[in-house]
């Protein structure tokens, strides 16, 4: 590898091989591809994006269905169930933390 030249990442014609620094084994007319770097820099970032998107939804879920077991607490023929379903909510809740 030459140290301060760059090298391009080109689609390889041959989807096997990858990528390739050589445009005659690139596929015509396709742009260079972002650098490995990059890449993964971009990977970690959609990764953690989704993480969050996930934890939100997750948030929102338990909180409609605490709003949820509040509505049937109170009905003594749920009691049982209704306490059943908040030590279920409580350990998804602990998983959720982790």
């Amino acid at each position: 590898m030459r140290i301060g030249r760059h090298l391009p990442r080109l689609l390889h014609a041959r989807s096997q091989f990858g990528y390739t620094p050589r445009t005659t084994e690139a596929l015509n007319g396709e742009p260079e591809a972002v650098s490995a770097e990059e890449q993964r820099r971009l990977t970690r970032q959609a990764q953690q994006s989704q993480q969050q998107q996930e934890a939100e939804r997750a948030r929102v879920a338990v909180e409609q269905i605490t709003d949820g077991l509040q509505a049937l607490s109170g009905i003594g023929s749920l009691d049982s169930q209704v306490r059943a379903m908040r030590r279920q909510l409580a350990q998804v809740q602990r998983r959720l933390q982790r």
